[in-house]
């Protein structure tokens, strides 16, 4: 009867600018649920606040509700520089509620990535608990992510040096031979 969904759209390409979204649905023809959502998102994010909407959709219609009239909101920002974010919601029957925000890439310290820094970030689930009168109560998990972000070529010095020192090694024979 209930689910969430999240995904990353990026229609410019891997490391640029791109939206989050997340999508919980209540399926249940009968009974309205209160939802509460919690998604932590990585430091390689630098999310567009401006750009945050909220929309619900019922069997009747779709309405954009601004992000000051959900029951429950929090964004906390954490150290490292990644952020929570969530919210509390009643859904009614046969409804969804979607989420979107923007974000921009950011540009890491090379000791910030981490090991195989190709592979890219690992991005939390984000949990969702839904709460009815006509049904247990019940926690569901989001898909995982798995982000890419710009990369410095960490292979740069080297290939500088390389050529370098090749082309002193040519000069420098060269004027030898002569």
């Amino acid at each position: 009867f209930f689910s969430v969904q999240s995904r990353f759209l990026r229609t410019l390409g891997q490391a640029n600018r791109g939206t989050y979204e997340v999508q919980v649905m209540n399926d249940d023809f009968a009974c309205a649920t209160d939802v509460s959502f919690s998604q932590t998102l990585p430091p390689v994010l630098e999310p567009v606040w401006q750009s945050l909407s909220v929309w619900i959709t019922t069997q009747e219609y779709e309405y954009e509700l601004h992000w000051k009239y959900l029951d429950e909101k929090r964004v906390d920002f954490r150290k490292d520089g990644g952020f929570d974010l969530g919210f509390t919601h009643k859904l009614p029957a046969k409804s969804s509620l979607r989420l979107l925000l923007d974000y921009g890439p950011v540009f890491l310290n090379t000791q910030d990535f981490p090991g195989d820094a190709n592979r890219g970030f690992e991005i939390p689930l984000a949990l969702a608990h839904f709460q009815s009168s006509c049904r247990p109560s019940i926690q569901l998990y989001s898909n995982a992510h798995l982000l890419l972000a710009p990369l410095p070529d960490m292979s740069m010095p080297f290939n500088v040096i390389s050529l370098t020192c090749t082309l002193y090694a040519f000069v420098i024979g060269s004027l030898i031979n002569l």
